[in-house]
């Protein structure tokens, strides 16, 4: 379940069902709409958390409820609470994007992970990094689990065709971004040994235009 971040359409709305998809990314926003085709669950948006879980319950007979982005969402008691929190978040040498908005990025002081249940410190594509004990001290006493991605292959959207990563290595690249963070999407192409000297990045959550690709 999420809010449906981008997405043209408001209120609640169900994105799938068991059956599957009903709904266009569009009408449910990005995100989950890719949660939902490749997930292959049940998924529904809306501003109004606890309408939208009701709705969800309601019309798919769902045993669990995965929130997405709700940390400091406090309408709907949850059984598990787990913060996810990027390494590279933890490392960065400049300590205003660790304070609070309008200057940094924090949404909440770090004393509100006393709430998770879990850690997960996402390093993404990068090394594993020591994280300073002055933010460790803040998970004192939780399960720390580190996550990481591994690029594969390459996925024709299509066609479903999957390309091994030695096909590109080498080659001279476009590389498109959309997101809110490219450095990882770059950074894993990088390990791939493919050139990412050309590069187009947009906003994240990006709408392309016909004429645009």
């Amino acid at each position: 379940m999420s809010r449906g971040y981008g997405r043209e359409t408001k209120g609640v709305i169900l994105v799938a069902d068991r059956s599957g998809v009903i709904r266009t990314a569009e009408e449910s926003g990005d995100e989950i709409f890719q949660t939902a085709v490749e997930c292959q669950v049940p998924a529904a948006v809306g501003e109004n958390r606890v309408e939208a879980v009701a709705r969800l319950i309601e019309t798919t007979g769902v045993g669990s409820i995965i929130l997405d982005d709700a940390f400091q969402h406090r309408w709907i008691e949850r059984d598990v609470n787990l913060l996810i929190v990027a390494q590279r978040f933890l490392v960065d040498e400049n300590p205003l994007r660790r304070s609070l908005f309008p200057t940094g990025n924090l949404r909440e002081p770090f004393s509100g992970a006393e709430r998770a249940d879990a850690v997960i410190i996402n390093r993404k594509f990068t090394e594993k990094k020591e994280i300073p004990q002055r933010l460790l001290k803040y998970m004192d006493g939780k399960k720390i689990f580190h996550a990481y991605y591994e690029p594969l292959y390459f996925v024709d959207i299509k066609t479903n065709k999957t390309y091994s990563a030695k096909e590109f290595t080498g080659q001279k690249s476009l590389c498109v971004s959309g997101i809110a963070n490219p450095h990882s999407f770059v950074s894993a192409l990088e390990q791939l040994h493919i050139d990412t000297s050309n590069r187009m990045i947009f906003i994240d959550h990006k709408a392309y235009t016909g004429k645009e690709v």
